[in-house]
């Protein structure tokens, strides 16, 4: 039996979500068991948001200025969301600022996010893949 997500709109929910985390609300729209798997950047998979939130405090911390935007936020259907993004920051005590793109597979549940796995830019095809499977898998 497929499990039915009751998220009505993805794609603005994902919007929503990073506008918190740019102004430090890291934990606003993880559910309670969410998994971020970053482990395509070699950092892992953090398991639950109080796991989450001190990735995402420690990542932003080591920045000056550290910027991302959403590039494009596709619904993939039954919770899925592939978001294509960048961030622009300055790691503290450098004087270059560095530029990364990469993409973002979420699957939403009852307005909450589920699941976050980031893929370097490099495997952009491999998450859009990714995405596709989850979404059929959900239907």
């Amino acid at each position: 039996m497929s499990e039915e997500s009751t998220t009505p709109d993805v794609v603005q929910l994902t919007r929503l979500a990073m506008a918190s985390i740019r102004r430090g609300e890291f934990g606003a729209y993880g559910s309670p068991d969410i998994v971020l798997d970053t482990a395509g950047y070699g950092m892992g998979a953090f398991k639950r948001r109080e796991a989450v939130i001190g990735f995402f405090k420690d990542w932003t911390s080591s920045f000056d200025d550290l910027k991302f935007e959403a590039d494009e936020i596709l619904d993939l259907g039954h919770g899925v969301a592939l978001t294509l993004y960048h961030q622009e920051g300055r790691p503290i005590g450098a004087s270059n600022y560095v530029r990364v793109r990469s993409a973002m597979v979420m699957l939403w549940v009852d307005g909450l996010i589920v699941r976050n796995t980031v893929y370097p830019e490099n495997d952009i095809d491999e998450a859009r893949a990714a995405a596709e499977r989850l979404a059929l898998e959900r239907g």
